[in-house]
């Protein structure tokens, strides 16, 4: 090809570039003037979703209350670029109004969904029908065997760096004014923006804010060229791109093509000495690699898996057992120029060597004790963190070092941590998470390694500059945690916070101070730094979310914050995942997701020979937890029992406790003898909510068997230790309606009258003021009657005609009341309370003053003040009253005690003629009684003729009785009385109380259901 003809080529390209950003900026402006929102609809394995990509964070509330339907409604108005076509479970997308923005999408009947913020974007997931009833899992039976007893993008910034030391190069030029405007906070590349114009994706049960960026079709490709070959520095820094080329002169800038241009449009430059720089934004979550070198660089940013591997760095001159000794070397085959650059943010000099071949790569980011070097896809870029560290080309490639050595981490430690780095950037179709710790990198050789470090970093702090020293400090703290040294974490944290106070806003020193916390067991204090809104788009904030919300014993909510992809977990360190991991497999099992759970058990079996025995304990539980959820006891068994003869007192206590219930369930174990096994596991776990769950099952347990009392107090006991978390509030729940179904269920007839009151009296404050509490005081008053406490149960009555009842109730609760007094002697209460119980009969409707009620009413009257002893006037009250049967008794029972005999004869030949005595039948004992009643009193009356004609009547079927003789002796003719006579009346007369059996009848009233 002629050089014309390149030229022209050249030419038409420009052209095309130009038109293209034309296009772009008006298409810009006309979407900024309309504020339009990008509406599309995917379908996917077994859920379809609508995403709504406003541009700009916005409010929304969702509307599912009508079947079929749901109605998202957004806080502003705009006007959506197109409308998406129904797909999968979309089944139509239609816009209600503009201003504000509102649609209904219409969807199977019974689909489960999901709704959520991903950055700038409204997600909504519709769910296949047999997916739903895959993801939900059931939530009671996991329960019942583990027991406790549902963002805007941020650029965190780290601590300040210190300016590098002098060395052999160029003094770094200050960026122009201009070029600062659109930075970014300091943080790793990983923090920054969420996905922009990328189309989301994920699986069916992810939580929240778990994102995936759709493959693009196309690369993003920036292109520099020259004529003159050069070399070249490729990283991230601050949420850039930096492009370092070292050939000054040439007069080149990058071009940049494919389906996310304009979002690296435009670039920002700067000269510098011996070289000049480009930078421009990230595409977050899609790594980026460079090809080719010499005249023509191409910087790709894709997801398409690269199988170049960057140059490892090799260790020289390091002797064993010392702290400083050594030099580290990246062999680049081609090095090129040092250069020095300045971080606009910071201020720290980044040291930079160019490289003349894209083969030739640092990689991942990687942290030293003296330095730390940045994501890089060409050449290398080295931060300092000692005035001291030299860096310069040599014929082996780049070497670093200090004065007397550097302080190295171990050759295993590095290569760990490197592993893991690149591990992350090779799963191919899974772009990067963002991420908020970098704990492979902070580990520093591990915590063999923290004294050494710590000495060394220390005593590298003498002399430097103020900001130097935090950052200094921020990377021992940083080290610490790494190590899962929370509370040494915690003091380095408190000084950077005091040095630079407005690191407190900055989201990732939140989250380290949160985790530090965490692992220092400060769970409601760790709980509110993750709680921070600019932490929401870090998925892995739910993580220690659920960790420390376990640690609380809000399992409930620990499950709902645990994300359903735990990938980046299984990256952490051994020390911080295995202090983790059986705390969030716990989590998924009480909350049903056993799925979820094996994964992580899995993980953990695999890391076993690095477990403590506390952590060796509780996998093996979580195991046999699993199996039973699982259906499989016998696996379950066979786990557990090892357990509880076990060295680790708490899984001894947790296994001894799960395995007892189990074998109850089977039936296997009597509740008699799982009271013995209760009863040893109260005493081998004390002061935490173990013991509050021991002691909720031995109290349940000793209700369940009849010792109501002692059970009541152990579940009492045991709420008192849960006070405020679930399980407190389960025990004080169950424990009410225990006792209520106790005293208004059957199994009151299997209590003493004592004992119920005495169960009444200490755990009344168990029920709250209510219908079921009336119930209950009417239940236990009956049930003293029965037991002839009479005094006790009028008490109990008096109090709630008093305080609480109305209506009907309280006219029949208060004539219970009268009789009961009745029943005890106390005629004065018992007319106070007829007075009463009249009341409240004239109180009611008409309809319900009733002739029944009113003679009721006479009735208890007639008898009480028969009792304060005026027969006379009982007698007058009942003279005008029907002549029932009860009318009848009262009658000759008035009679007979004011021994008004003729009186007495009268009633009691009404209550014979009531009774239709059959003189052809042998008589009843209640007839016989009656009879030899009427007999006596026509004696004392002297009736002598009714006295005969009684002995005719009833001589045979008396005769046939075991009163025949006293009959005899009382009917017989007249003569002189014997003394042995006289005695016999006198002890019949004394022995009389007809009504009784009227008053007696209250005893088995059943009181209308509340």
């Amino acid at each position: 090809m002629s050089f014309k003809t390149r030229c022209g080529i050249l030419r038409e390209m420009r052209y095309l570039v130009v038109f293209a950003v034309l296009i772009l900026l008006a298409g810009a402006g006309d979407a900024a003037a309309q504020n339009p929102v990008r509406v599309r609809v995917g379908d996917h394995d077994d859920y379809s979703r609508v995403v709504f990509d406003w541009g700009a964070r916005v409010g929304y509330t969702l509307d599912a209350s009508t079947p079929g339907k749901l109605t998202v409604k957004f806080e502003k108005g705009a006007k959506p670029e197109s409308m998406p076509t129904a797909s999968g479970n979309v089944l139509g997308v239609e816009m209600i109004s503009a201003d504000p923005l509102q649609f209904t999408l219409t969807i199977p009947a019974g689909s489960r969904t999901r709704d959520f913020l991903a950055g700038d974007r409204v997600v909504i997931d519709v769910y296949d029908a047999a997916g739903a009833q895959q993801v939900e899992q059931p939530k009671a039976e996991p329960q019942q065997q583990i027991e406790a007893p549902p963002a805007s993008p941020v650029t965190p910034a780290p601590a300040a760096q210190a300016p590098a030391a002098a060395s052999p190069v160029a003094a770094a030029p200050s960026w122009p004014e201009q070029l600062g405007t659109n930075e970014v906070a300091v943080g790793d590349p990983a923090e920054q923006s969420p996905p922009d114009d990328s189309e989301l994706e994920g699986p069916a049960n992810a939580p929240q804010g778990e994102i995936k960026r759709k493959e693009a079709t196309k690369p993003n490709v920036i292109t520099l060229t020259s004529t003159t070959a050069y070399g070249m520095a490729v990283f991230e820094l601050n949420g850039q791109i930096w492009l370092i080329n070292d050939l000054p002169d040439q007069v080149m800038s990058p071009q940049v093509n494919g389906p996310d241009a304009a979002h690296f449009r435009p670039f920002e430059s700067a000269d510098l000495e011996g070289g000049r720089a480009f930078r421009t934004k990230i595409l977050p979550g899609v790594p980026m690699r460079a090809q080719g070198g010499g005249l023509v660089w191409r910087i790709l940013i894709s997801d398409e898996k690269s199988k170049q591997v960057p140059v490892l760095p090799l260790r020289e001159e390091v002797a064993d057992g010392q702290i400083r000794s050594g030099k580290i070397i990246w062999p680049f085959s081609a090095p090129g120029k040092l250069l020095t650059i300045t971080d606009p943010v910071s201020g720290a000099e980044v040291t930079v060597v160019t490289v003349k071949s894209a083969k030739q790569y640092a990689g991942p980011a990687m942290e030293y004790v003296d330095f730390r070097t940045l994501e890089s896809a060409a050449g290398i870029a080295i931060v300092p963190k000692v005035d001291d560290l030299e860096v310069k080309v040599t014929a082996k490639g780049v070497e670093i070092s200090r004065p007397g050595g550097l302080a190295l981490t171990s050759e295993t430690a590095v290569a760990a941590a490197f592993a893991a780095a690149q591990r992350k950037r090779e799963k191919e179709g899974q772009p990067d998470t963002k991420r908020v710790f970098d704990f492979q990198n902070w580990q520093m050789g591990g915590v063999d390694a923290l004294v050494q470090n710590n000495s060394i970093i220390m005593a590298g702090l003498n002399g430097l500059e103020d900001t130097a020293k935090v950052e200094g400090v921020m990377t021992l703290a940083k080290m610490y945690l790494a190590n899962a040294q929370g509370s040494e974490a915690l003091g380095f944290l408190a000084y950077v916070a005091d040095e630079l106070p407005a690191l407190a806003e900055n989201p990732q020193f939140i989250a380290l101070h949160a985790a530090a916390e965490a692992l220092d067991w400060k769970s409601e204090e760790a709980f509110a730094g993750f709680s921070a809104e600019s932490l929401d788009e870090f998925e892995e904030i739910g993580y220690w979310k659920a960790f420390v919300l376990a640690d609380l014993g809000d399992w409930v909510q620990a499950a709902d914050f645990l994300p359903a992809s735990m990938e980046t977990f299984y990256e952490y360190p051994e020390n911080i995942f295995n202090r983790m991991a059986p705390v969030l497999a716990e989590v998924a099992l009480r909350d049903g997701n056993v799925k979820q759970a094996d994964k992580i058990l899995k993980v953990i079996e695999e890391n076993k020979q690095s477990l403590f025995m506390s952590q060796a304990s509780a996998l093996d539980y979580l195991k046999g937890e699993s199996a039973r959820q699982r259906g499989k006891a016998d696996e379950t068994k066979k786990l557990w029992e090892p357990l509880t003869v076990g060295k680790d007192d708490l899984y001894r206590a947790k296994a001894g406790l799960a395995l007892t219930r189990l074998q109850v369930e089977k039936k296997e174990l009597t509740p008699e003898k799982s009271v013995d096994n209760l009863e040893r596991l109260r005493y081998a776990w004390r002061g935490d909510e173990l013991e509050a769950q021991i002691g909720y099952w031995l109290g349940r347990t000793y209700f369940d068997i009849g010792q109501y009392s002692k059970g009541l107090t152990i579940m009492r006991e045991s709420a008192v230790l849960a006070e405020g978390g679930d399980l407190g509030a389960r025990i004080n729940a169950e424990m009410t309606e225990e006792f209520a179904n106790l005293f208004i269920g059957p199994k009151l007839e299997e209590v003493s009258p004592l004992d119920a009151a005495a169960l009444y009296e200490e755990f009344a404050p168990l029920l709250p003021a209510g219908p079921q509490s009336d119930k209950v005081v009417q239940r236990l008053a009956e049930r003293l009657v029965q037991g002839d406490l009479l005094a006790r149960a009028g008490d109990l009555l008096v109090k709630q005609i008093e305080n609480r009842l109305t209506g009907i109730e309280a006219y029949e609760v208060t004539t219970r009341l009268a009789a009961i007094y009745l029943l005890d002697g106390q005629a004065k209460k018992a007319l106070k309370a007829v007075d009463t119980a009249e009341q409240k009969l004239k109180a009611l409707p008409p309809e319900q003053q009733t002739l029944t009620r009113l003679r009721e009413v006479a009735l208890l009257r007639a008898r009480a003040i028969s009792r304060e002893g005026r027969p006379d006037q009982a007698l007058a009250l009942l003279k005008d009253l029907e002549k029932t049967p009860d009318t009848n008794r009262l009658r000759a029972d008035i009679a007979w005690n004011a021994a008004y005999w003729d009186d007495a004869a009268e009633a009691l030949e009404d209550v014979i003629i009531d009774q239709n005595i059959s003189l052809t039948r042998p008589l009843d004992p209640e007839d016989t009684t009656l009879v030899l009643h009427r007999a006596v009193a026509l004696n004392l009356a002297s009736d002598r003729i009714a006295l005969a004609n009684m002995r005719e009547k009833y001589s045979d079927p008396m005769a046939q009785t075991d009163k025949a003789r006293i009959f005899e002796v009382i009917t017989r003719p007249r003569q002189s009385a014997t003394l042995a006579d006289r005695e016999t009346l006198m002890g019949i007369v004394s022995e009389v109380d007809l009504f009784a059996d009227f008053l007696k009848s209250y005893k088995s009233v059943q009181f209308p259901s509340n």
